[in-house]
């Protein structure tokens, strides 16, 4: 399932409303909506693909400290 305006856009949507990851994470998803703009559906999907993005970056980065 796909859902407009936000798959592989929440880094950039996110950056237009003026919030950095963590901020966009960590709000409450009826302010999220609010501040992006959005449904709030559609704001908790961000904030899902936030979090995914923050865990796989977290898992590169570990890796390469780890060598």
């Amino acid at each position: 399932m796909t859902i407009p305006l936000v798959e592989g856009r929440a880094l950039q949507v996110c950056s237009d409303a003026g919030l950095d990851i963590a901020s966009a994470l960590m709000m409450p998803s009826d302010r999220l909506a609010r501040r992006l703009g959005l449904h709030e559906f559609a704001a908790t999907a961000c904030a899902s693909e936030l979090a995914v993005w923050w865990e796989s970056t977290g898992d590169a980065l570990r890796k390469i400290l780890e060598v």
